[in-house]
């Protein structure tokens, strides 16, 4: 993992839906983001299908943190959480069972 790396959510501003996602080039990953959806591409298949679908094609792409040391990495899924983007209504992210910030490992 290359360091440091900016958290950021991209919305997808006609359903309010969030991918919480990190990078180390802001710029380039939403450049990434917006082609793929474009072309039909994105491997988020949720993200692809509601874009296609609505003809408000917008998208807001924030920056929220940064993760400067390894151990840091797990802000991204405190991010997630913060977002509820687990959650299909609510964003295009999927729960990962290995990891224990992860809404599967909470009580």
């Amino acid at each position: 993992m290359k360091l440091p790396r900016t958290i950021y959510a991209l919305r997808h501003d006609a359903t309010g839906k969030v991918y919480i996602g990190s990078t180390a080039n802001p710029r380039q990953r939403f450049i990434k983001h917006s082609n793929r959806l474009k072309n039909g591409t994105h491997y988020s298949k949720q993200l692809q299908a509601d874009f296609d679908r609505h003809e408000d094609k917008s998208l807001t792409f924030v920056e929220l943190d940064k993760v400067r040391t390894f151990d840091e990495r797990g802000k991204e899924y405190e991010w997630m959480a913060v977002y509820n983007s687990f959650d299909p209504d609510h964003g295009y992210n999927y729960a990962d069972p290995k990891l224990p910030t992860s809404p599967s490992h909470r009580h």
